[in-house]
Parts: C-alpha cells; sequence; structure tokens
C-alpha cells in the first residue's frame, strides 16, 4: 500500500512524501502514519473511528491541530491511498 503524506500551511503544502510497505489492510495505514509522522519529526494524531471511517469511504483523511497531544507548526496533515498492492 501507498500513501501520500501533507502537510499544509495556509493552505500551501509545507512537507509531502509518499510512504510504502507491503501490507494491504485499512489497519495498517496506522503504521505508516507513525513511519511518516516519524519522518517529518513531528507528533503522532490521534486516530479514530472518523478517520477510520473517512479512509475506508474516501480513500484520505485530514487531521486537524486539536487531534494532536503535541504542538504542530502545520494547519493540516492529510493522508491519502494512492496506490494498494493486489487489489
Amino acid at each position: 500500500m501507498k500513501i501520500w503524506v501533507i502537510t499544509k500551511k495556509n493552505n500551501k503544502i509545507v512537507l509531502d512524501k509518499i510512504f510504502e510497505n507491503e501490507k494491504t489492510t485499512l489497519a495498517s495505514i496506522y503504521d505508516l502514519i507513525s513511519v511518516a509522522c516519524d519522518d517529518f519529526d513531528i507528533g503522532k494524531p490521534l486516530y479514530l473511528s472518523k478517520n477510520e471511517s473517512e479512509i475506508a469511504d474516501f480513500r484520505r483523511t485530514v487531521f486537524y491541530p486539536a487531534d494532536f497531544i503535541e504542538k504542530i507548526n502545520f494547519h493540516t496533515l492529510e493522508v491519502e491511498i494512492i496506490d494498494e498492492k493486489d487489489k
């Protein structure tokens, strides 16, 4: 599975990168989000059922500052599935 992870501030992309792993389940997305957050050196957001539903229905979800315990220096963290292996 491949996901595109983007941080935006004032509707402009600050950081973006594609992350990939061999797993193809929706549950593995949080693992990729964790890897992305480590790579971007930011805190991990709370992954709620809302986010899980958005990923399942729309193949994307958005995290806002309220979804983070730590203070962040961007306005949104967007995650979009761009490829699924063995589809």
